[in-house]
């Protein structure tokens, strides 16, 4: 059975639903996105409240006015656009309707001013960052000043003056700007610029931000170049505790003033620029300390040949110093002979760099004492010992004599130095039987003294152990040793003096390739042909009563046992 339900009047059934465009007009309207509905003839068809509360002008069935903000919103080309309207940013979207097209707009203000945030601090960290890289990447102070101004303009300022102080009383500034090639340098009394507030404040410690009267009183300063209507802020540049300098950014009055943010950021900046420069200022000042001590403890240069034709060759271990343990002197003496000593102070580097120098010093004074080898090895182990150093030496004295005929006549003492080699012009190596003590160590050491006659085409070598015992070999760990040294001076015979030990210091060198080496120093003493004495300023020693002449050893061939 069907039944219809009939509605019978004066019978109440509770509220009706809405028409359905009713309905889509309340969701609409309950949008915060405007929405505007235009018909095909661009007459608007529908807007929710939103859009009715952006837009108060908007009339139904009317077209859009041919100008004015609303066409200016709605007038755009493409599907979507990003505009500004009522002092808000608004992202809009076209879409085609049945009988039309609708505009949808959001107000993104609030996320763009995010997103440009975002990027603004982005692209003042990445200014920062690149700002630290330049700065740290030369420890030059003229150029690390030079990357200074080249980073602030054009990205802080128009025009940006770096202020230093200079010796005395005196001051240098330099200059950029955007409309001038280069930097300009030049130099001011450090009164008159310490006479203008701003940049003595600056110089304090203090930066000046912009402010009124600011540029135009910098304008007294004639060489920063200052538009009395533009901005300015000076800051200090300060590094290491002290303030280095003073960077003045200015602006042109068409551009616009230092906000707060920039300020920090010049400040940052000017603090990054700040430990640039004082890092690289200590660091020329610790290269020309260094400078000036290393002239006084690298290997002199050898005299020229005259009855002595000498050759030395000099490698430290540290290489980049360019000074080490290993030493050698020369004294040249009036009769054309003269002293050379050669040695090796206890440790490398710096350290025994200075005990060198000192170890030079003592023998250079001693020479001039008159004493003989043995005495001034006496001497300088008292010395050593009442400087309470912990350090010791080894070291050869060799005191040469021509004694006519192109021969020399050498007088060696040793303090637990190798002995040295002496290469003869027949291709014999023969090796000095020569020994003593430690230098620095004992309070009464025993010291070895012989002489050796040196004949035409002779060749006597000095070396320290860093050639000796010079670790290479298939397992990295064989001491070059004595006999390979012997073997090479035998290969050597008929070379010039300088030939020779560059050798020897050479192939030593590569024995240790890759290992690493100690200090090696070599000094070859070989009879000139030349009767002309050394040409120096102070008086020749006189050289000691004769001692018999050195038995020496013929160097047993590679492999047999060799004199210790």
């Amino acid at each position: 059975m069907t039944r219809h339900l009939t509605r019978h009047p004066g019978t109440d059934h509770g509220p009706q639903p809405p028409h359905a465009s009713e309905l889509l007009q309340q969701t609409l309207d309950g949008l915060t996105d405007a929405v505007v509905a235009f018909a095909a003839d661009h007459t608007v068809a529908g807007a929710n409240a939103a859009a009715r509360e952006l837009f108060p002008g908007l009339r139904l069935a009317v077209r859009l006015p041919g100008s004015g903000a609303l066409h200016d919103v709605f007038a755009a080309d493409e599907p979507t656009a990003t505009v500004e309207y009522a002092d808000r940013r608004w992202r809009c979207r076209r879409a085609p309707l049945s009988a039309g097209y609708a505009w949808y707009l959001r107000d993104v203000t609030d996320e763009v001013l995010r997103t440009d945030a975002i990027l603004a601090e982005r692209r003042r960290a990445s200014f920062l960052a690149d700002a630290s890289r330049r700065l740290g990447a030369s420890l030059n102070v003229d150029r690390t000043r030079l990357a200074t101004l080249e980073l602030a303009v054009p990205a802080l300022a128009d025009r940006a003056v770096l202020v230093s102080r200079g010796r005395g009383r005196r001051s240098t500034w330099q200059r950029t700007s955007t409309d001038e090639d280069g930097v300009e340098t030049g130099v001011a009394e450090l009164d008159d610029v310490l006479a203008v507030t701003a940049l003595a404040a600056a110089f304090d410690g203090v930066m000046v931000a912009d402010g009124p009267g600011l540029a135009a009183g910098l304008t007294a300063v004639p060489w920063l170049v200052a538009d009395a209507d533009g901005s300015a802020l000076v800051l200090p540049v300060a590094g290491h505790g002290r303030t280095v300098g003073v960077l003045v950014l200015l602006r042109r009055a068409g551009r616009a003033a230092f906000e707060p943010v920039e300020t920090d950021l010049a400040g940052q900046f000017a603090a990054r620029a700040g430990a640039a420069i004082a890092s690289a200022t200590l660091y020329q000042d610790q290269v020309r300390v260094s400078e000036v001590l290393e002239s006084s403890l690298v290997p002199p240069g050898l005299p020229a040949e005259r009855e002595l034709r000498l050759a030395a060759r000099y490698r430290p271990a540290r290489e980049a110093l360019g000074i080490g343990g290993d030493y050698y002197d020369v004294f040249p003496a009036d009769d054309g002979g003269g002293m050379v000593v050669l040695g090796d102070v206890c440790g490398k580097g710096v350290e025994a760099a200075v005990l060198t120098g000192q170890v030079r010093q003592t023998l250079a004074t001693l020479r001039l004492l008159g004493q003989d080898p043995v005495t001034m090895l006496t001497t300088l182990n008292a010395v050593m010992l009442a400087s309470d150093t912990a350090r010791f030496t080894t070291l050869v004295v060799a005191v040469a004599e021509p004694v006519g005929a192109g021969r020399v006549r050498l007088r060696l003492a040793s303090g637990g130095h190798p002995p040295p080699y002496v290469l003869r012009a027949d291709g014999t190596v023969e090796l000095v039987d020569l020994a003593g003590a430690l230098v620095g160590i004992l309070p009464e050491p025993t010291f070895g003294e012989t002489t050796v006659l040196l004949e035409p085409g002779d060749t006597c070598l000095l070396y320290t152990d860093g050639v000796t015992e010079s670790r290479g070999g298939p397992h990295g760990a064989e001491f070059f040793g004595r006999d390979r040294l012997a073997d090479l001076l035998a290969g050597c015979v008929g070379m010039p003096t300088g030939a020779l030990v560059e050798r020897v210091e050479q192939v030593a060198t590569d024995w240790s390739a890759g290992n690493g080496h100690d200090d090696i120093a070599v000094l070859a003493i070989t009879p000139s042909d030349t009767a002309v004495a050394f040409e120096v300023a102070e008086p020749g020693v006189p050289l000691p009563a004769d001692l018999p002449e050195a038995p020496v050893s013929p160097v047993p061939a590679a492999g047999a046992e060799t004199v210790a």
